[in-house]
């Protein structure tokens, strides 16, 4: 019963962390959010202001076109967890 008091706490705890960082604890939520993150970082002024007010429908698009598959939760939960990676390019 202790031990089962315990994980509950950590869920709860570790929850409310990704939900003061990133505003939302759903898994595609996140990924979105770090994404217009990297792009507000990288991007200069114009490009975080374009990653800003950029739909989510945009950034699944492209996060489907980069995995060549849907954006399921399950995907974006291993894409915010580092375990899945994009595949690699080509070149010719």
């Amino acid at each position: 019963m202790r031990l089962l008091q315990l994980l509950i706490i950590l869920v709860v705890i570790t929850a409310g962390a990704v939900y003061f960082n990133y505003g939302t604890i759903e898994p595609c939520g996140v990924m979105r959010e770090q994404i217009r993150r990297d792009a507000a970082r990288h991007g200069g002024d114009f490009g975080g202001f374009v990653a800003s007010v950029m739909p989510d429908s945009v950034i699944n698009s492209m996060v489907a076109a980069q995995y060549d598959r849907p954006v399921t939760p399950y995907l974006c939960l291993k894409i915010a967890t580092g375990i899945e990676r994009p595949p690699e390019i080509k070149r010719q």
